[in-house]
């Protein structure tokens, strides 16, 4: 009569377990991978302020002659002027829009209108803050600035406007 052998060469029931974790584990992070490509981020918040405007203008002859001086007095958030644009609305409807780091790198001030209205921008840091100061000067123009705005272009936000 021959004998048979009962062999057991199946694997340990811990390592088994442990070897299903590992497969589960590493299937739930590679499906999280691949769908979280389709999950939008949050979207950016704008930082908020409050300008304080001082009117030096004049009206001579029809044509207005003087200066805006526009301060940020209060601000709440981080905005670069890499990331930060200047508008301002004339009276007869226009809109001239300059970004405030490429005024700060023309030296600060900048013409628009046909040179009628010159802007100038300066500040402490690399960031809008309460030593900004924003400067319209107006160049014996009929058009005015009517008002002005601040917008952050990462979120398309506006951060802080004023009627002049």
């Amino acid at each position: 009569m021959r004998r048979v052998r009962n062999q057991d060469n199946a694997v340990s029931p811990i390592i088994g377990t442990i070897l299903l974790i590992a497969i589960t584990v590493t299937l739930v992070s590679a499906a999280f991978t691949l769908i979280s490509g389709y999950i939008p981020s949050p979207a950016a918040t704008t930082p908020t302020g409050d300008l304080q405007i001082v009117n030096h203008t004049s009206v001579i002859g029809g044509a207005i002659n003087g200066t805006y001086a526009i301060t940020v007095y209060s601000f709440n958030g981080n905005l670069s002027f890499g990331n930060a644009v200047l508008q301002v609305v004339m009276a007869n409807d226009s809109i001239i829009e300059v970004n405030m780091n490429s005024l700060l790198l023309a030296g600060g001030s900048e013409g628009f209108n046909g040179g009628q209205l010159i802007i100038n921008v300066t500040g402490d840091s690399p960031f809008i803050s309460s030593t900004t100061l924003m400067v319209l000067q107006l160049k014996s123009s009929p058009v005015y600035p009517v008002f002005v705005a601040i917008r952050d272009i990462a979120s398309g936000g506006t951060v802080t406007s004023s009627p002049l």
